[in-house]
This record gives C-alpha cells, structure tokens and sequence, in this order.
C-alpha cells in the first residue's frame, strides 16, 4: 500500500515504509480475489483495478504516483468521485502529464523516470525496484555529482529543528520522573516496572528497574517522535 501516508523520513534521514497489513493478508492467503480493489483509490495501479493479478510493478506505479506528486505538490488522480478516478487510471497514458508541466524546475531526464514507472503497460515500466533504484542514481549524480546521502539528514534536522528541541525537553521530562519514581520507596513503584534479584554482597532479594526500564522508555520516545511524514516534508 504505497502512499505517501504510508511513507515516513525519520530525523536522520532515513526513509521508512510502513504498514503492510495489505501485504500481510495477501501473504497469508493463496490469492487475492479478482474484482477486490484494496489500498487507497488514488494509488491504484491499472492492473488492480482491472483485477489482474499483481507482482511488484504495481508498487512501483504506485511510487510513481507518489514522486509525480512530491514533484509538483499537486494530486496526481483527482476527480469529484471514485469512479472518476478509476477512469483516469484506467486512462493514464492520455492523462499523466510529465511533472515539468507544472514545475518547471523539473529535469527533463526525472520526467523520464517518473513517466516509465507510471506506463499503464506494465512490460514498459521498471521491472524491480532495484531497476528504478539504478536510474535513480544515475540521474542524481549526474544532475548534481556532490550529491551525498547525508543531505536528506541535514536537511530533515533543519526543517524539524523545533519539533527535535521540543522532543529533547520531553525526554528529559521523561528522566525526571524515572528518577523520581527511583527515589520512591518500593511499595509506591508500580510492580511491571520492578525486577525482583538478589544482592550478591548481601544475599537479600531487592526490587531492581526490569530491563532498564530508563533507557528503553528514552528510546522508545525517540522512535515515535523523532518520525514525520513524508507529507511534512512536501513544500
């Protein structure tokens, strides 16, 4: 289910996809039902709505549809009902326009790669993902050889810099009370949170944070806060 919801860039740089569930229970049966459509209408491919079986192609007409969006900041297939979306799919040959149409500042080559993923005729597309990958890089670095990966980090913690000082004041929050909650006596301390060990000086049992308990809920904080959507990201 590849959509821009479904596609996040952590702080660091780094892209994530997420939820399978789609994926998931396709997995798990032995085929999917002709005529079923699942995902998000406007990031069908042709073949899903024809109720062709699918392969990894119509994730990447799906990509397609996502980069032509980040390019122009416009919705790609739009109409005032689902029906009318499907037809534009369905005609998507005669109705996607290469992105430099509306953005100007688009290379003629990335409208290339942009068009090839969003052939209708899947045999035209990109084969693998791998393929796409390829070609994507060529045109990076060619379009601008000092390109570095590193960027994307640099330029996420610029745009997100509020949102990383306000994560860091929830964190420190965080050890505040995690230290508070060390200084209660033992019967205060909620029961999850205790490791019953014994003393190896001493020989009497204490109750210990479990699993470092402090360290795991920082980290856990950082994992959801430090994500934002692709969406975020748009200008």
């Amino acid at each position: 289910d590849v959509r821009p919801q479904n596609i996040l860039i952590s702080y660091e740089g780094v892209v994530k996809v997420i939820d399978f569930g789609i994926a998931k229970a396709t997995t798990n049966s032995e085929s999917t039902r002709a005529g079923v459509i699942k995902g998000k209408i406007s990031y069908l491919s042709p073949e899903q709505i024809n109720g062709e079986a699918l392969d990894g192609r119509s994730d990447l007409f799906a990509l397609g549809i996502v980069a032509w969006e980040l390019l122009t900041g416009k919705k790609l297939f739009s109409g005032e009902s689902d029906l009318a979306v499907l037809k534009l799919i369905e005609n998507c040959n005669q109705t996607v326009k290469p992105p430099s149409t509306i953005n100007p500042q688009i290379p003629k080559e990335l409208d290339y790669i942009v068009l090839k993923a969003l052939a209708k005729n899947r045999e035209k597309r990109f084969q693998t993902g791998e393929e796409m990958q390829r070609e994507l890089h060529k045109f990076l670095y060619r379009f601008n050889p000092d390109f570095n990966p590193g960027d994307l980090a640099y330029h996420a913690r610029d745009l997100f810099k509020n949102e990383i000082v306000e994560d860091r004041k929830k964190i420190q929050r965080l050890n505040e009370k995690v230290e508070q909650l060390l200084r209660e006596p033992e019967g205060k301390v909620p029961s999850f949170m205790l490791n019953r060990q014994k003393d190896p000086d001493t020989g009497k049992h204490k109750h210990l944070f479990s699993a470092d308990l402090k360290l795991q809920l920082e980290l856990d904080i950082r994992r959801m806060k430090r994500i934002k959507s692709y969406k975020g990201m748009r200008h």
